[in-house]
């Protein structure tokens, strides 16, 4: 039988003193953002300059920047834009922060992986601790 999660089981103070950045203001993206906003956290949204979902995003209260600068500025990051600019939108991403300075997710949980293991793979080859 499946395990059915509520509220109750959050703990949001692990998040609530962060910076999550929403790269994507679709179906997914808005709903993500506009739901962890009214639960009290810090939410910025990333997009692409020109987006036709920008104004849409401020109109609805939310902070909106171009990507790149919404990862500098996260603490958390979730990636919720189609499987097919996914990788485009990662390799915007400051990459000198990529796993050392936040997590990087995205709603289905086997994108993540191979995301955490290029940013560790990118920090071995700097020299760096991956953290």
């Amino acid at each position: 039988m499946a395990k059915v999660y509520y509220d109750s089981d959050a703990n949001l103070d692990l998040i609530k003193n962060k910076t999550i950045a929403i790269s994507g203001n679709g179906s997914q993206g808005h709903a993500h953002a506009l739901n962890l906003q009214d639960s009290g956290m810090n939410v910025i949204v990333g997009l692409y300059e020109g987006s036709r979902s920008w104004e849409q995003a401020e109109a609805q209260g939310l902070p909106v920047m171009p990507v790149a600068q919404a990862a500098e500025r996260a603490d958390v990051v979730m990636i919720l834009v189609p499987d097919t600019t996914q990788a485009g939108l990662y390799e915007a991403f400051p990459q000198e922060h990529i796993v050392c300075r936040f997590l990087v997710d995205g709603p289905c949980g086997f994108k993540q992986s191979s995301l955490i293991d290029e940013g560790a793979a990118y920090h071995r080859q700097q020299g760096k601790d991956a953290g």
